[in-house]
């Protein structure tokens, strides 16, 4: 069976990876390649194009997003091309 607390845990993503999201959450700063595939929902090309530390830490941040994200800056190309165009939370205030 599988701990969901363990599997889940934001711990597991790197500081670098938390610092980009939360500047593309704040900000609309586009992040790499990498989260931009996770942003956009491709996780096919996520898994590939993940580093080792990001790779294992994938759940924890798509359970990061879905708890701290709002819904429209993440799930399809189209929310991240707005939420950048927005400048993210930042560009609603």
């Amino acid at each position: 069976m599988i701990d969901h607390n363990e599997f889940y845990n934001h711990e597991k993503i790197p500081e670098t990876t938390k610092i980009a999201l939360d500047l593309y959450i704040r900000r609309g700063v586009i992040p790499g390649r990498f989260l931009t595939e996770v942003l956009e929902n491709n996780l096919k090309l996520a898994y590939k194009n993940a580093d080792d530390h990001n790779l294992v830490a994938i759940p924890s941040i798509v359970y990061y997003l879905y708890n701290n994200a709002p819904a429209n800056c993440w799930g399809s190309p189209h929310f991240v091309t707005e939420w950048v165009k927005q400048r993210g939370m930042e560009g609603l205030l």
